[in-house]
């Protein structure tokens, strides 16, 4: 007997991958919250994968020339123009920015303090933004996932392609591939130009194929009641393995493999959550969130500095710890919540604002 309703192959926004997403949003705002190390470290295993691994599972092979660059221009369109119209709007306020002591010489991210931007500042950074996908300010720290989304996308459509007409060249095998090059990229750190490092790319085209792989094999089992319990069975075991928190970003060589193994299982027991969720009327919301994770992810850094001036103000605290990155640490055995809740509910009450008047403006 199963709780959750058939298989649908319709791809739609408002489904259990746009709950998915929305509980791979939130963990993310979570970890970046600074909560209990546990919590951080469970959140760590799947949150990013999860956006991936999601994208591949909407992956459509380019058959002609002609689909290659409809689909490299969709890739332009949902990730390149937001990753640069964010990243520009942010550097323009860089220097707003550190007058307010958001940004100061005093604190940063591990260190990192900054510094008035000169013009020629300016020109360096928005030449990088718009040419490498680098370089973009700090309260943007999250967008190297779009970055590594991009190439990763591209990386597998074009491959694919080029080798459509093997018919060894599957899915499946694809998805072997990218992980031992992953492993053999990050080992000897082979990194390109203006890409960067290569083992970031391919092992986040990895996590792309593998949604590719499991839209194949989706079947009324991958919700069972079984299934959930050993995916959350692995994803916990996760925590006995690991004793610190890893990602995708800057993952040891000897992590790949298990770090795979403990996210895609991670993955599965989100998407099994999701279908019970989508049971219930709390889908609503969730379909909202999930279909809105760029302002979530743009805007949530930025959020973090309400609670950060409560803290300051309630503790006594100088100003200048306003900079502090992402959050004001110290103290914060409770605190992340509300660093949790703040960085989720502002972005999307900006995004409801915005949306509701353009419908106003839409309907005179």
């Amino acid at each position: 007997m199963t709780i959750t309703p058939p298989i649908s192959n319709k791809r739609s926004h408002d489904n259990y991958i746009a709950i998915a997403k929305a509980i791979g949003i939130i963990c993310v705002v979570i970890w970046h919250s600074r909560p209990p190390q546990w919590l951080g470290m469970l959140t760590m295993f799947f949150a990013v994968p999860l956006f991936f691994f999601a994208s591949g599972y909407f992956y459509k092979p380019a058959n002609d020339f002609k689909e290659l660059k409809t689909f490299y221009w969709k890739r332009i369109k949902g990730l390149y123009f937001p990753f640069v119209k964010w990243s520009l709007l942010f550097l323009l306020l860089h220097n707003i920015c550190f007058h307010f002591n958001i940004y100061n010489d005093q604190y940063g991210f591990r260190g990192e303090v900054s510094h008035l931007y000169s013009i020629t500042e300016f020109m360096k950074h928005a030449i990088n933004i718009v040419c490498t996908m680098r370089d973009n300010e700090q309260l943007l720290g999250a967008f190297w996932f779009i970055r590594a989304l991009f190439l990763g996308a591209l990386l597998v459509a074009t491959v694919q392609f080029f080798f459509r007409r093997w018919g060894f060249i599957n899915r499946y095998i694809m998805f072997f591939v990218l992980l031992f090059a992953s492993i053999v990229a990050t080992h000897f750190n082979i990194s390109i130009p203006v890409i960067g490092s290569i083992g970031l790319i391919l092992f986040s085209a990895t996590f792309y194929v593998a949604g590719y792989c499991y839209r194949k094999i989706e079947n009324e089992w991958c919700y069972s009641k079984l299934s959930l319990f050993i995916t959350t069975l692995v994803t916990f075991a996760g925590l006995v393995y690991f004793n610190r928190v890893v990602g995708v970003l800057g993952i040891h060589t000897a992590d790949i493999l298990p770090y795979s193994i403990v996210g895609l299982c991670g993955i599965v027991m989100v998407l099994n959550l999701s279908k019970r969720i989508e049971l219930h009327s709390i889908r609503s919301l969730l379909y909202y969130i999930g279909n809105n994770t760029m302002i979530i992810l743009s805007l949530h850094f930025i959020s973090f500095k309400l609670v950060s001036l409560i803290k300051i103000g309630l503790y006594g605290w100088p100003i200048e710890r306003l900079a502090e990155f992402p959050v004001i640490e110290q103290n914060n055995e409770f605190w992340w919540f509300l660093y949790c809740m703040i960085g989720l509910a502002t972005p999307l009450l900006i995004q409801y604002g915005y949306d509701n008047t353009k419908k106003l403006l839409c309907n005179k």
